[in-house]
């Protein structure tokens, strides 16, 4: 993939990552970046796992649809 490609994926990665709600994006970036597992988060936020789990599944779908948007 061409440098400027990358910077293109990279940058519609963030914008995603911005857009999603206040509380999805904490939970997803808890997760996957720092590598929290979802019982920790789903105490953390007082939350049932199942919760946590579709706030990850809801970030994945939204980051994905953002990146086919952008042609990525």
């Amino acid at each position: 993939m061409p440098e400027d490609r990358e910077a293109v994926l990279r940058q519609a990665y963030r914008d995603a990552v911005a857009a999603l709600p206040l509380r999805t994006r904490a939970i997803f970036l808890a997760h996957r970046i720092d590598g929290d597992e979802l019982a920790a988060i789903a105490d953390r936020h007082v939350l049932p796992i199942k919760a946590v789990e579709r706030h990850v599944a809801d970030a994945l779908i939204a980051i994905d649809k953002a990146l086919r948007r952008a042609g990525c």
